[in-house]
């Protein structure tokens, strides 16, 4: 059966929050309840996030609407000419030394435009490099400029590091959501989540199971040296009530981040013995990668 247990949330980002986690029973750990499927749909949305990253890094991702834009300017007067775009762009903070990938979205859902940034970033969590998502709406594209710019004049205080205070940051825009994935140990991973009405951290101690349509599955958990882990299984993919899984494992995505640049790590192994790496960061209005294979 698929477990998690909530935690108290991290001080990182929930610092407005006063609650403790229990003291653990020295013989082992407290019984834990299983994962709805609300709390479920967050830790898979979560990784879904970071997974998209390895096939932006590869240019596989599927989508003729996701493009690496020239430079911070072309994506941004895109965004303002053209109906339901994703631009994908790079921004770099000089002044932190740390880049950031960003995808930026227009769409007109019931006629009404409506922006999106989403700023992913490798963040410290207790020594260990999380993958970081910070999403935040905007009713004007005049908003969401105001935003890439701050952005890269390192002026938001939660993105240079100057504070753990994510919605003293963010409270003044639209709408706004923090979420943080990491592994503090071989086989458990965290997913953290704040906004204006969300304050939730869930650490998954089994594996979550998706099982696809066609028969084939994955299962995300969290990998070694903080790296999530995402399997992927093919179309004989099974898994019972006891949570027993069989099936042809195809290859192991790893993902972390590096805080030395604020760059997202991730690392495809296949069970022929070979790998493939992408390593991404956002530069001056361009995205980095460097892609290694073997």
């Amino acid at each position: 059966m698929l477990r998690l247990l909530l935690l108290s949330p991290l001080a990182l980002v929930f610092a407005a929050c006063d609650a403790t986690a229990p003291t653990p029973d020295p013989t082992g750990p407290d019984p834990i309840d299983p994962i709805t499927a609300d709390q479920s749909a967050l830790v898979t949305a979560a990784f879904e996030e970071v997974e998209e990253l390895f096939s932006l890094g590869f240019g596989d991702s599927g989508s003729a609407a996701r493009m690496a834009s020239a430079s911070g300017a072309s994506a941004m007067a895109s965004m303002s000419a053209l109906v339901d775009t994703t631009t994908y762009t790079g921004v770099y903070d000089a002044t932190n030394a740390k880049g950031f990938l960003v995808q930026l979205q227009y769409r007109e859902p019931q006629g009404v435009g409506v922006w999106q940034a989403r700023v992913q970033h490798a963040r410290d969590v207790g020594g260990l490099d999380a993958v970081e998502s910070v999403t935040l709406s905007f009713l004007t594209y005049a908003d969401l400029a105001g935003f890439v710019a701050a952005l890269q004049a390192g002026s938001i205080p939660y993105l240079t590091g100057a504070s753990n205070d994510a919605e003293a940051s963010f409270s003044t825009y639209d709408t706004w959501r923090v979420a943080q994935v990491y592994s503090p140990a071989e086989g458990e991973a965290v997913v953290s989540y704040a906004n204006q009405e969300l304050r939730e951290s869930v650490t998954v101690r089994e594996p979550v199971a998706t099982l696809n349509t066609n028969g084939t599955g994955t299962l995300r958990d969290g990998g070694p040296d903080g790296a999530v882990r995402t399997r992927y299984y093919g179309a004989d993919f099974a898994i019972d009530a006891e949570g027993n899984v069989t099936g042809t494992l195809l290859r192991t995505l790893l993902s972390s981040g590096d805080t030395a640049d604020g760059s997202v790590v991730s690392r495809n192994d296949y069970v022929n013995g070979t790998f493939r790496q992408t390593k991404q960061r956002g530069g001056d209005g361009v995205v980095i990668r460097e892609n290694t294979e073997g």
